[in-house]
């Protein structure tokens, strides 16, 4: 039986998205945007992905890949990988958010894959162990905000906790024209102090998605309605959270912002 396909295109300002679901094997990318594809989560349905614990995306634009997180398991991220057709060879730059397991252990099976010189960016202040890959890893540690790759760029290490204990995390910031695409990993330092940070680092931008971890698991649903007044407040377009929001927020956020509501869980993927 043929698999039906379902597009959806946002417009953005001077940016457009376009979301949809894809018959599995190689993901089409946009030869004049960018990909963006979830290959590693907890959140969602999709039965040609293994779902787990932990966060990946990967965000491809002129036959280069730059990948964000590597989820909590080696042969899950590979086996996702190539379910999705995306090819290690393309990558060039991967960025690890913070030092938690559920966002490291996929990194030695993805450097041993490696064909190319390869750039880790990680958090200066808790950098996880990065093993050499034949002479191919150049590991960079992150203090400020810095551009890492073309249009992608670093938030700098921000200072958060959980569990009583510090932890310093890096966000993603995605330019594309006058618009901002910021992704997260846990946002242990709190996704409005994020948001917040991208507003400061470019004021004449506008946030047309946070998407990502919200690590929202542990709030009151009286917390989660002020964090999503004071997201609203800060002119974010629309939100995809995943991975540790938990699903008491997410379905607050599905409810309260409605049509700027965005899926991207496992296995979800849009070109801007």
């Amino acid at each position: 039986m043929e698999r039906r396909i379902f597009v959806k295109t946002l417009v953005l300002g001077s940016g457009t998205m376009i979301f949809g679901d894809h018959d599995v094997g190689a993901v089409k990318v946009d030869s004049n945007g960018i990909l963006v594809k979830m290959i590693y989560n907890n959140t969602g349905q999709n039965h040609d992905y293994k779902k787990e614990w932990g966060l990946a995306i990967w965000i491809e634009q002129d036959n280069r890949a730059v990948l964000f997180d590597t989820g909590g398991n080696p042969g899950t991220l590979l086996k996702n990988m190539q379910t999705a057709g995306l090819d290690t060879a393309k990558i060039s730059v991967i960025i690890i958010s913070h030092n938690h397991w559920d966002h490291t252990r996929g990194l030695p099976a993805v450097l041993e894959n490696l064909t190319k010189n390869t750039t880790v960016y990680v958090p200066a202040s808790d950098a996880p162990e990065i093993p050499d890959s034949k002479g191919r890893v150049t590991v960079k540690q992150v203090s400020a905000a810095q551009q890492l790759d073309g249009s992608i760029w670093s938030t700098g290490e921000m200072k958060g906790s959980l569990a009583n204990e510090v932890v310093y995390e890096q966000s993603v910031i995605l330019l594309q024209k006058k618009l901002l695409y910021v992704f997260t990993g846990c946002a242990h330092p709190g996704i409005v102090a994020i948001v917040e940070k991208t507003g400061v680092l470019y004021p004449d931008h506008e946030i047309a998605l946070v998407a990502g971890g919200f690590h929202l698991i542990d709030k009151s649903a009286e917390e989660i309605k002020i964090l999503s007044g004071r997201l609203n407040d800060l002119n974010v377009k629309r939100i995809a959270p995943s991975h540790c929001t938990g699903d008491k927020a997410i379905d607050y956020f599905r409810a309260e912002w409605k049509d700027r509501f965005v899926d991207l869980n496992i296995g979800d993927d849009f070109n801007i």
